[in-house]
């Protein structure tokens, strides 16, 4: 519903020398992993990590840290594989197969459908600029330092979400019309966004 997706969390990841991206978190449809990644960002867990695994026009990996000071990453199962890896900007959860997940996750640089049904997606970028610090991430190839995050008032970015359900169902869908961007890459996927979560 509307409603439930007005209050879903905005949380931004800050990155030395590109700035700031900021993310919604799906918390109407994976609650749990959303609220993960919000605590992360809220408490500042992850300032300090790295963006790193640099796959051009696939995806680059973040997190990994240490959760106790034993060393422990305790693993949690996969909550659902509703939404997909349907373009620039979204995010999910990295693993070690079925159930594995511990503190990594993925940011994409484009649609990765090999992806889907193996990594939960949570998240996506929430606006413009966000898109272009990501693809600036991308061309630079190299790991960058995470300097900042935390969370942000729902009223201050526009969602520009990628993400759909596996349901195929026709209702609730809708096409978000946007600034033109100079990137061909961003044109084509920012332009006519489609979801068919129910929003």
């Amino acid at each position: 519903m509307a409603s439930e997706r007005a209050l879903n969390p905005l949380v931004y990841i800050e990155v030395e020398s590109f700035g700031r991206m900021t993310f919604e978190l799906r918390a109407d449809i994976v609650p749990k992993t959303s609220e993960r990644f919000r605590s992360w960002c809220s408490e500042k867990t992850l300032k300090g990590s790295r963006l790193c695994r640099i796959v051009p026009h696939s995806h680059c990996q973040g997190g990994g840290f240490v959760v106790d000071t034993e060393g422990h990453r305790e693993d949690v199962r996969d909550e659902n594989f509703l939404l997909r890896h349907t373009g620039p900007g979204v995010l999910s959860l990295c693993n070690r197969g079925p159930d594995t997940n511990g503190t990594s996750f993925f940011v994409h640089f484009a649609e990765n459908p090999r992806f889907d049904e193996k990594h939960v997606v949570f998240g996506c970028c929430s606006d413009e600029k966000s898109l272009g610090v990501l693809f600036e991430i991308e061309k630079n190839g190299k790991d960058v330092l995470v300097t900042e995050c935390g969370e942000i008032s729902r009223k201050s970015s526009r969602v520009l979400c990628y993400l759909r359900s596996t349901t195929g169902q026709p209702h609730g869908t809708r096409t978000l019309e946007v600034e033109e961007l100079e990137d061909s890459r961003r044109t084509s996927s920012m332009c006519s966004v489609r979801s068919s979560v129910k929003s």
